[in-house]
């Protein structure tokens, strides 16, 4: 799921903050959200969980279900040059 989380923080750039976390080593932050397996996406607003999508989804899929809660891409930016800003916190949910 790795190269599907960089594409869709590439392609929500600026709209949707991608934020990857290693469940192993943040047992805290898995616990705080309720990670019972991996890969799990969680969407979340102002620090709480909005939705949940577990497993290997395929990317049209995610981008479905993302896309609603994304807002509108800046004017005047291209499609191709939306994303978004990634950080890593010591990995992916997922090992895949």
């Amino acid at each position: 799921m790795a190269p599907v989380f960089a594409r869709l923080s590439k392609y929500y750039r600026k709209r949707i903050e991608f934020i990857a976390v290693n469940a192993y080593d943040r047992p805290d932050i898995a616990k705080r959200f309720g990670v019972k397996s991996t890969p799990t996406f969680i969407l979340t607003r102002k620090g709480k969980a909005l939705r949940h999508f577990y497993g290997n989804i395929p990317e049209p899929i995610l981008k479905q279900h993302l896309e609603p809660h994304a807002p509108p891409p800046p004017e005047g930016e291209e499609e191709e040059e939306r994303g978004l800003l990634s950080r890593l916190f010591g990995g992916l949910f997922g090992r895949n």
